[in-house]
């Protein structure tokens, strides 16, 4: 079925459809195309329930946003892109019928406990490919559960894979000359093959970074820790004040980081519309001296490229912090920290250590408690509102047992209504 064909056949479903139903996209942009598609065209009415939770999006990142403009007329949208303590909730809106919709991709299939009586699968492209028949099986079988729904709906706009056996194969011991070099770094000498011992000696003879290095910074290509490992050294003896700090850098101090973390990253940041270490600088500083979400979605949304949406241009934001700001700069930010401890070691500098700061960045410059929240269903902007009465705490294990102690007088709480209903019921799920 064509691209338009699809969206009509949609449309006709949604506005037929009054019972529980999944809308299956296969890729996040998938997803909030679909989400746009709807929210412009299915002549959907803002429902009363919903009203204070979308306004809470709304506030907390961007009225734009597709996911505050679908909540508000009934429709969840659950993905990767979408920050995990407002994904449970939208599970938990659906599981108890108050939506009736969910737009989703395969994180709503992979071990999330709910079901619908109507699946719609919209696509099953992701780029060039698709998904396979286990995948489809497994979507499918979210239409209609015992006790429930006794009989399940499924509507494919696409053909659907051809059937076939499902065998599952472990490439255990498989090495080859394209085996990740990062992989086999791990191995004991006694498991590697002929070929992963001389690819090893290769990597290990380069004669600026230790074994040691290259061992801790396997993520990274070689080629690439190399390259920062001379820049570093062709900067000596002025670059050594820019690196021999701990903690938290000053302004020409992060600027020259962003430059060597750029190096490492090639031309990943590129995909976010960071095309300099410069403009790097300008993220991470956003995050660290603002603090403020709602308004550095704001500038996306200002500043957006002219083909974007306004919510396309603040889930590519979103999908910065997710993939490179909780994630992948942290560890470049550690292996450029390992490359700058071996080179100057060697030459009898004291190094510098970015750890405090890595792990800073990975949790938003929050305290990383409060952080870990999120997964349990709190969100970090209502975590942060009660800070003072969780923090400090030891460990993961004490704040919960402190949360719980004050569910019973979460209504005392300086909160929205809304925000307590969440924090009650993030509370009783643990």
């Amino acid at each position: 079925m064509r691209s338009e064909e699809r969206k009509e056949k949609l449309l006709e479903l949604v506005t037929i459809l009054d019972s529980p139903t999944l809308i299956y996209c296969q890729a996040p942009p998938s997803a909030n195309r679909v989400a746009e598609y709807l929210i412009q065209e299915a002549g959907l009415k803002p429902v009363p329930e919903m009203e204070e939770i979308a306004a809470w999006v709304s506030k907390h990142y961007h009225p734009e946003w597709n996911v505050a403009k679908a909540i508000s007329l009934g429709i969840g949208i659950h993905h990767g892109g979408v920050p995990r303590a407002l994904q449970q909730y939208i599970v938990k809106l659906f599981n108890d019928g108050i939506i009736k919709r969910i737009i989703c991709t395969s994180t709503m299939i992979e071990g999330v406990n709910t079901s619908a009586e109507n699946v719609i699968i919209y696509d099953r492209r992701l780029n060039t490919s698709k998904f396979d028949y286990f995948t489809y099986k497994n979507i499918s079988g979210r239409a209609g559960r015992m006790n429930k729904y006794f009989i399940g709906k499924v509507f494919m706009l696409e053909a659907p894979p051809l059937e076939q056996g499902l065998t599952v194969e472990y490439p255990i011991g498989h090495q080859d000359e394209n085996s990740p070099i990062g992989l086999i770094m791990q191995l004991e000498n006694e498991y590697l093959t002929d070929i992963s011992r001389g690819r090893l000696q290769d990597a290990y003879a380069n004669p600026i970074l230790s074994p040691a290095t290259l061992i801790e910074n396997r993520h990274v290509p070689i080629e690439r820790q190399v390259e920062v490992a001379e820049t570093i050294i062709r900067d000596l003896p002025d670059g050594s004040k820019l690196l021999d700090w701990k903690g938290i850098p000053e302004t020409n101090q992060l600027n020259y980081l962003c430059e060597l973390v750029y190096s490492l990253e090639g031309g990943n940041l590129m995909d976010y519309g960071i095309s300099s270490s410069l403009q790097l600088m300008w993220h991470i500083n956003e995050l660290r001296t603002q603090k403020n979400l709602p308004a550095y979605l704001r500038d996306a949304v200002e500043n957006r490229r002219e083909e974007h949406t306004p919510s396309e241009a603040i889930n590519l934001r979103l999908k910065f912090i997710r993939n490179m700001v909780c994630f992948r700069l942290p560890r470049d930010i550690m292996a450029v920290s390992n490359i700058q401890a071996d080179v100057l070691a060697k030459i009898g500098i004291e190094p510098g250590d970015f750890s405090f700061f890595a792990e800073q960045l990975e949790n938003m410059f929050l305290d990383p408690l409060l952080t870990a929240l999120d997964e349990y269903g709190i969100p970090t902007q209502i975590s942060a509102q009660i800070k003072n009465l969780i923090l400090p705490s030891e460990h993961l294990n004490d704040l919960l047992a402190k949360l719980r102690a004050l569910a019973p007088r979460v209504e005392s709480l300086q909160l929205t209504g809304f925000e307590k209903s969440l924090m009650s019921w993030a509370v009783s799920e643990m």
